[in-house]
């Protein structure tokens, strides 16, 4: 995938939008910002490598994606509270994923310090 231009979404979970504000003790802010800025500066410079797990739309595939260490992207972004795991039915897509979700809720890690909406549902901070 080397110079593609292709878009790469992480399979496997989700995150806020780019536009979407959660709110921590009645205090909004931009958790997808925050999200987006996080990725950022965990990969940049970096060569990322990916494994496609199918297609995400035009010009998009979902994909695995690893840092040079070897460290899954999504994994990461889990453990930080940063995303959720992507759900097919009510069950999360990779298993694993929901378990290190569930520890990252039950700490009150990133996200889930605050209130937001996510697929329609309200999430309240320490009500999981």
């Amino acid at each position: 995938m080397k110079g593609s231009n292709l878009t790469v979404r992480l399979f496997g979970i989700e995150t806020c939008g780019l536009d979407q504000k959660a709110h921590y003790q009645n205090v909004a802010w931009p958790c997808g910002i925050v999200a987006a800025g996080w990725l950022t500066q965990l990969t940049l410079g970096y060569e990322i490598k990916c494994l496609e797990e199918g297609q995400a739309g035009y010009a998009a595939i979902y994909g695995r994606c690893y840092l040079p260490s070897g460290e899954d992207i999504a994994k990461l972004a889990l453990e930080q509270g940063m995303a959720l795991a992507a759900r097919q039915n009510g069950q999360p897509i990779v298993n694993a994923y929901g378990l290190i979700e569930e520890k990252a809720r039950s700490s009150q890690t990133g996200i889930w310090s605050s209130n937001f909406v996510h697929g329609g549902v309200l999430y309240r901070a320490g009500e999981y």
